[in-house]
């Protein structure tokens, strides 16, 4: 009887203790295994739990906070909806020293910055007659990048300006230092023509060139305050326009600054320039800043040109992206005076780029 006694002492103290340290030394975090995806690419969710001490945890409740949005390739009974948002849910049980983890495939379907931050754990008690619990904040997020645009007239419009103004670099060169001669061949512009070697030779000579300059780009984005939904589908597929006509400077390896008003959420909320620049990094950082953005303009599109106007350089090619036109004389914003004012200082036309179309500036081009 008195040992009955003793066990029953026993289990009422290992009760009350379990009641206060169901959690002790279980410590949690998760986390998508990329920082930047497509729209509907499937990712991993990695989640990891470690008991660090040496007892048994016989019962644990997992709830992880996930973005509404968030699809499941597999695994979808795991997903519940609850008061408080959208949860992964899983119930764990943890030997000493242990650690649990699980890799799930998830997917997002739009542009965008999705966060996951935090868990709910739940641990039993010592006679499974109840749960105790908390709710622990983390932070993690993942970036989906907007999709690029795949229309026929815009490859064409960007081909042909691009290429246009490659062309005339060549025929109207501008070269700083002369590194030697070569006789005429008929290709090279007539500029090139050295008429006093010519004259000692006997035939034509060209003066052969080393060129410092190299043929860059300007890629304007700009966002306007909308209320619609259209609005806001003209907004996304600037977007999709911007990411399109970086890949496409990417291809043909011209160097390009990337200038926008856009406002950005999280660490790019100053992010309104990325400077000259090539590569996947580049890119990159650019990509970022685009699923970031947000519809909201972070200022006025006019302080971005006053901006590009003081950097101008002769030969930059300048490709603008509205939500819709902006060219008209009388125009909302009034761009047109600036646009052109950037045209006279590079000396070429730009292209315009809405989602409706694309067009070149109504300026003849400039003589160089």
């Amino acid at each position: 009887m008195l040992f009955l006694f003793f066990l029953i002492i026993a289990a009422v103290a290992a009760e009350y203790w379990s009641l206060g340290h169901a959690l002790d030394g279980v410590s949690h975090a998760y986390a998508p295994d990329r920082s930047l995806a497509e729209p509907g690419e499937v990712f991993l969710l990695r989640s990891e739990l470690v008991n660090a001490s040496r007892r048994f945890v016989p019962f644990l409740k997992l709830e992880e906070s996930v973005p509404e949005e968030l699809t499941l390739s597999e695994g979808e009974d795991l997903l519940e909806q609850t008061s408080t948002g959208r949860k992964l849910s899983d119930r764990i049980f943890l030997l000493p020293r242990q650690k649990w983890e699980r890799s799930l495939p998830v997917s997002l379907p739009a542009r965008g910055r999705y966060i996951f931050r935090g868990v709910s754990m739940a641990g039993g008690d010592f006679l499974g007659l109840k749960e105790t619990g908390n709710t622990y904040s983390e932070f993690s997020e993942i970036v989906v990048v907007p999709a690029r645009l795949e229309r026929a007239d815009l490859d064409l419009a960007l081909g042909s300006y691009l290429g246009d103004r490659s062309v005339r670099r060549f025929l109207l060169e501008d070269p700083v230092l002369t590194v030697g001669f070569s006789p005429y061949t008929g290709r090279e512009p007539m500029k090139s023509i050295s008429w006093p070697r010519s004259l000692v030779s006997g035939e034509l000579m060209v003066k052969n060139f080393d060129h410092t300059t190299q043929l860059c780009a300007n890629v304007f984005l700009c966002v306007r305050r909308g209320q619609s939904d259209e609005d806001a589908q003209r907004t996304e597929a600037c977007f999709s326009l911007a990411r399109t006509v970086c890949e496409t400077l990417e291809e043909k390896k011209l160097k390009y600054r990337f200038l926008t008003n856009a406002d950005t959420a999280g660490a790019f909320s100053l992010w309104d320039c990325v400077d000259d620049g090539l590569g996947s990094s580049h890119l990159q950082t650019i990509l970022e800043g685009l699923g970031r953005a947000t519809h909201e303009p972070a200022k006025p599109f006019q302080r971005v040109l006053e901006s590009a106007l003081h950097r101008s350089a002769e030969g930059r090619m300048n490709v603008f992206i509205f939500p819709e036109s902006c060219l008209a004389e009388d125009g909302p914003d009034g761009f047109r005076g600036q646009i052109r004012l950037l045209e006279r200082c590079c000396g070429c036309q730009s292209l315009i780029l809405t989602p409706d179309g694309a067009q070149e500036s109504a300026r003849k081009e400039a003589a160089v």
